[in-house]
Order: C-alpha cells, then sequence, then structure tokens
C-alpha cells in the first residue's frame, strides 16, 4: 500500500510540475541548483499543502476540460487551472521554480519522498 501511495504521489508530482513548467520555459533544463538538497521541515509542509492543492485543481481541470465544448474553452480552463495553482504554490510561500526544485529532489530522494508522502497524507486526514 505504501509504494502504491508513493507511485500516486510522484504520478501527480509529475502531473503538476509539466503543468508549472510549461508556464515558465527553461526550468526543466536549468536544473535550478539543485545542490540545495537540505529541506526545512517548513518547506516540506508548504510543498505537502500545495502538493494537495495542485491535486484538486488538476482533478477541477480534467473533468471541466472533458465538457468543453470548443478549443477555447479548453484554453480558457487550461489558462484558469495555471493560475490557480501559481496561486496555490505562492499561498504556501513557493515559486513555481522552488516547487519543481523541490519535485527534483524528493524524486531523486526516496527517504524525502517518504517523508513528505506522510506528510501529505497526515493533511488528508
Amino acid at each position: 500500500m505504501r509504494r502504491a501511495n508513493i507511485n500516486a504521489v510522484r504520478a501527480l508530482l509529475v502531473a503538476g510540475v509539466l503543468i508549472l513548467s510549461s508556464s515558465s520555459p527553461g526550468l526543466a533544463q536549468d536544473g535550478g541548483g539543485l545542490e540545495h538538497t537540505k529541506l526545512s521541515e517548513a518547506e516540506i509542509e508548504a510543498f505537502a499543502k500545495s502538493y494537495l492543492e495542485v491535486g484538486k485543481i488538476l482533478y477541477s481541470c480534467e473533468s471541466r476540460l472533458e465538457e468543453a465544448r470548443t478549443a477555447e474553452e479548453g484554453k480558457d480552463i487550461y489558462s484558469e487551472a495555471l493560475s490557480a495553482m501559481l496561486r496555490a504554490l505562492n499561498d504556501q510561500g513557493l515559486s513555481d521554480s522552488r516547487y519543481f526544485e523541490i519535485f527534483e529532489i524528493a524524486r531523486a530522494d526516496d527517504t524525502l519522498l517518504d517523508k513528505i508522502v506522510q506528510s501529505i497524507e497526515a493533511k488528508k486526514r
């Protein structure tokens, strides 16, 4: 079960990062100075809260996109979702580049990923 939760978190992280990085070209190529692999508890908590909010936004966006009747309507939904995701990050004190950086760090560090998953699961309750 734990592995399934980690895989679900990874999948949602990838979706959120792909959408967010498309709003900031160069983030995916930059690497953003991943030498700072020590994350504070506050950053882990902010990331977990942001992750949950981004997940809600992605879920809502997906269902709204399925109902979109025109390409223009789809673009509007996508734009609204992107703005909402960026607001969710900013509300937690994270920039899109820092969110992406934390994602990359967690992807490479199973111990950190486990800690993030635990934080996310605790917030779901």
